[in-house]
């Protein structure tokens, strides 16, 4: 969700779709920042940026040890979801610093699920490159973590920002509609958010509708919060 920042907001602008379209490889940035209840939002941008150099696939992570080829649709899922759980590891094992961690998941050119290596980015920012050779339409999934955000003075507002953390934020799907827009297939797309708790929840592009809702309603201040899923957990994938 968002993070509590008191510089003021970045001078920066939206890509068109035209730019997007024409980007083949780069960086895919998640900005936002906490803001608490009465406070102004603060801007939030999603882009592309042209980069020579990109983060290799994540060398323990495939969808068959020594093996290739791709496997049936249900399969991929069951295995995408394993690759998402792997990284929630790692993120977990990591530094709790209050930095956001992040990873893209994406089938490399032997139909292989993979991931990159975690990024490592700031509280309530983290950017992930794409690596060299790979387009958007490859990417399946991305992850980043939700830690726990810098304390209030009031712990009622904290808690209710902290129980809106296990969903995606609005701009974060801001972010889901770029990667389409830049070639993801919306059938298979998944964002995957590791709580400040370590749990790790799967959203698809295909439930949109659900969970693309007002942030006040994620808040539970206007409406109610969509239904939470349940946190995700290593799957036998045929």
């Amino acid at each position: 969700m968002h993070h509590l920042n008191d510089s003021k907001e970045p001078a920066l602008r939206e890509l068109t779709l035209a730019e997007i379209d024409q980007v083949s490889g780069g960086v895919i940035v998640v900005k936002g920042y906490r803001t608490y209840l009465g406070d102004s939002v603060k801007v939030f941008f999603v882009g592309y940026e042209e980069s020579g150099s990109g983060m290799e696939p994540h060398p323990t992570l495939s969808p068959e040890p020594g093996g290739g080829g791709e496997a049936p649709p249900a399969s991929q899922d069951c295995i995408k979801d394993n690759v998402a759980n792997a990284v929630k590891g790692e993120i977990n094992n990591a530094p709790q610093d209050g930095n956001e961690r992040a990873a893209l998941i994406y089938k490399d050119d032997q139909g292989r699920i993979v991931s990159t290596t975690i990024a490592v980015g700031a509280p309530g920012t983290v950017s992930v490159p794409l690596p060299p050779g790979v387009n958007m339409s490859q990417v399946i999934g991305f992850i980043h973590s939700h830690p726990t955000a810098p304390r209030s003075d009031d712990p009622v507002d904290d808690a209710i920002f902290d129980a809106a953390d296990v969903y995606p934020s609005p701009f974060d799907w801001d972010q889901m509609d770029a990667m389409v827009a830049g070639g993801a297939d919306p059938s298979t797309l998944s964002f995957y958010v590791v709580d400040m708790n370590g749990a790790a929840r799967e959203y698809n592009y295909s439930d949109k509708a659900i969970y693309d809702v007002p942030e006040d309603q994620l808040l539970g201040i206007d409406g109610t919060p969509p239904p939470v899923p349940d946190p995700m957990t290593p799957e036998a994938c045929q």
